[in-house]
């Protein structure tokens, strides 16, 4: 998804803000708020016309976030009567249902004398709507020269608000990578041109792990190279977008698509039993969510539909179709070549 910015307000994650970002105080911690210093004058040009400041206090929404999951949300910024004039956004707890999910789903915890290594973005697009985003400094590059420059040059010696002014050039922003967990692990390395061959036939071979018992990491790798192969062998296509849907262009020829997981991590145990979807030469102890047969290639659109309608969403395999419990909605898949026949008789 591309977002429109005309206004930008984005600040560094000091040490302690990432402490409060993630829920991961240290025991006598005497703040509980993502601190930044006085910056009444460009917080009041940034949300102008969407809001009045209140006691000190600015309240708005934040646009939904379909690519991290997230729905629109409220959040406030405070400006204090004491600590010279200092400004919050008050305190994220782990624990804190809709409190900052994006902050406590992306951004982790930076060790004591580093340099920050997130900064949190607000942008404002041209509809006035308020759109939340977390960018890793190794991701500055992906982002327009307009606001790429203003965060190299405060990377490290700054980290209070900065507002820009972009009304009379805005600029496209698409969706920055989720990184959850260590964003330092190096990706796994594509396959080469030979192996390109058959994409299908290696997503098959990672059904079976190599060991009876794998490691976190090891998972992790196979996951990713699952998703990655699924993904081009439908050459970054929704299966359940029709060929003329539009796409989110990523550039390079690459196009934003997601995995979906037909069985979820609440039906593990009952997959690992269940011998109808896994195939006779293999046992069906080594069933995880991660093989090629409890996956399909979603558009982040239908990601989310599926997860989130009004009505449980069930996938009926023997028809190649997802259907709401309700029987309100119906969608199926336009293109499928490695569910055919798994599971039938």
């Amino acid at each position: 998804m591309a977002v429109r910015v005309k206004a930008a307000l984005f600040f560094w994650l000091g040490e302690l803000d990432t402490c409060v970002a993630t829920g991961d105080l240290p025991a006598n911690t005497g703040t509980h708020d993502i601190r930044f210093c006085n910056r009444r004058e460009e917080i009041e040009s940034f949300l102008d016309g969407i809001c009045e400041e209140q006691h000190r206090e600015w309240r708005f929404q934040l646009a939904p976030y379909p690519a991290a999951g997230i729905p629109e949300w409220p959040i406030k910024i405070t400006q204090y009567t004491y600590r010279s004039g200092e400004c919050a956004m008050p305190a994220q707890s782990a624990n804190s249902e809709g409190a900052y999910p994006l902050w406590a789903k992306v951004v982790t915890t930076l060790p004591g004398g580093s340099d920050p290594h997130h900064a949190i973005l607000l942008l404002r697009d041209e509809a006035d709507r308020v759109h939340a985003r977390v960018v890793h400094v190794q991701n500055i590059r992906r982002l327009p020269g307009a606001l790429r420059d203003p965060l190299v040059q405060t990377h490290g010696n700054d980290q209070c608000a900065n507002f820009i002014d972009l009304s009379r050039d805005p600029v496209d922003v698409r969706d920055l990578p989720i990184v959850v967990g260590d964003p330092d692990e190096p990706p796994v390395e594509a396959p080469d041109a030979e192996q390109e061959e058959d994409l299908l036939a290696q997503a098959r071979e990672l059904n079976e792990p190599e060991e009876t018992q794998e490691t976190t990491t090891q998972r992790r790798r196979r996951s990713r190279k699952l998703a990655d192969l699924m993904k081009r062998h439908y050459s970054d296509r929704c299966q359940l977008c029709t060929a003329d849907a539009p796409r989110i262009d990523m550039g390079d020829g690459r196009y934003y698509v997601e995995i979906h997981h037909i069985k979820k991590l609440a039906e593990t145990e009952a997959l690992r039993a269940d011998s109808s979807i896994v195939e006779d030469r293999q046992d069906a102890r080594h069933f995880s969510l991660d093989r090629y047969d409890n996956v399909v290639v979603l558009c982040p659109f239908h990601h989310r539909l599926v997860h989130y309608y009004r009505s449980p969403i069930t996938f009926d395999r023997a028809r190649g179709r997802f259907c709401a419990d309700d029987g309100s909605l119906t969608l199926h898949l336009v293109v499928d070549d490695h569910l055919r026949g798994v599971g039938e008789e």
